[in-house]
């Protein structure tokens, strides 16, 4: 039985108190929920205004998320739709995973709570929402496993790394210490992707020579290129071209991440928001210095100085080269580095099964919700 958005839910955002970023707290009593990808935006001591009446589903009216809360909270900031069901003794869960089928547009940052309103709701008897939730929490369960092995693995990586090369924050660590610039054989070596007339939106192809952009940085080169150039273009940009071994750094956004380009993949063009830095790899490993980048609090501490803006942060291309950076012996950055590929191994193995139990519930939210 299909039920309209306004039988099921009503909208009691206005009971629901608001909390000013700048007040957040990393821990406290109550927690605060907002409309970004994490469950808990932050925290508060607060007691006035709570939103007791839980469960609830909160949607982001701007980003389109939904979310299952079932502890009392505050809303943070705005943009938060707080909904309740008009049914005594609903399922909450099943809700929730309703509403998680929905298909809504990305219209960027407007308000997309229009568009939810106007969905139906599938609304089976209460034996089938029930079994429709342990089958669903069953795989969710099984998904939320496989990811945190593979945070898990991240974190074995990361302590690989600080049992071979310690803490590289340290004023007393011993090691080679060089420019950034100076770990490459050429200073062109650290590049920004092509800005302004060199490369058009309207010069991308459906096919060709791959653009690597932020997104694909994200996902350490695990999702594909959405643009592409043809060879002509791509040779007129081949100042601006990643290889593998070379290692991809986001300028904007969440600025700093870094990734190795894959040595399976085929050379292809950096986006202008993709810095590119190619380490002389006969003194340097570009997995070691990839994750110095991330994991060396003094490395990362020099980015934060040379990502500037007053809108949104960007890395200052010119002072990077600049940013002082470790060389221990290259015997044992190659020993790191093999460590880190058989634990990519075994990533990747359970990344396949994670996949695979993702598939799963794709294809059970399509059952049951259509």
């Amino acid at each position: 039985m299909k039920k309209s958005f306004e039988e099921v839910f009503e909208d009691q955002t206005k009971y629901g108190t608001k909390v000013k970023t700048d007040e957040y707290c990393f821990s406290g009593t109550h927690i605060i929920v907002d409309q970004g990808q994490g469950q808990i935006a932050g925290y508060t001591n607060r007691e006035d205004g709570l939103f007791v009446d839980v469960p609830a589903i909160v949607f982001g009216d701007h980003t389109r998320v939904i979310k299952y809360v079932d502890a009392p909270f505050f809303l943070g900031a705005d943009g938060v739709k707080v909904l309740r069901c008009r049914f005594e003794n609903a399922n909450y869960r099943y809700l929730y995973y309703a509403l998680k089928s929905t298909r809504i547009p990305n219209t960027g940052y407007n308000r997309h709570f229009k568009w939810l309103k106007e969905t139906q709701i599938n609304y089976p008897a209460a034996e089938r929402q029930a079994e429709t939730v342990r089958i669903l929490d069953g795989v969710m369960e099984v998904i939320g496993k496989r990811q945190q092995q593979l945070y898990a693995y991240d974190d074995l990586i990361k302590a690989r790394f600080v049992e071979l090369f310690g803490d590289l924050a340290n004023p007393a660590c011993t090691w080679d210490k060089c420019k950034l610039v100076e770990s490459c054989a050429d200073p062109d070596d650290i590049k920004c992707g092509p800005f302004g007339t060199q490369l058009g939106k309207d010069e991308y192809t459906a096919s060709g020579i791959a653009v690597w952009e932020i997104p694909q940085i994200n996902s350490e080169f695990k999702t594909s290129p959405t643009h592409y150039l043809t060879t002509e273009k791509a040779a007129e940009l081949s100042a601006y071209s990643i290889k593998p071994g070379d290692i991809a750094m986001s300028r904007k956004g969440n600025v700093g991440r870094c990734a190795v380009f894959p040595e399976t993949f085929e050379e292809g063009i950096i986006h202008s928001d993709v810095l590119r830095i190619r380490v002389d790899d006969r003194r340097v490993v570009p997995e070691f210095m990839m994750r110095q980048l991330h994991y060396s609090r003094d490395v990362q501490h020099q980015i934060d100085i040379v990502s500037s803006g007053a809108i949104m942060a960007g890395i200052n291309v010119t002072k990077l080269k600049q940013i002082f950076v470790y060389l221990p012996p290259k015997g044992l950055q190659d020993e790191f580095a093999a460590f880190v590929a058989q634990v990519d191994k075994s990533k990747a193995q359970v990344q396949k099964a994670l996949d695979e139990t993702q598939l799963l519930f794709n294809s059970l939210m399509q059952e049951y919700f259509g």
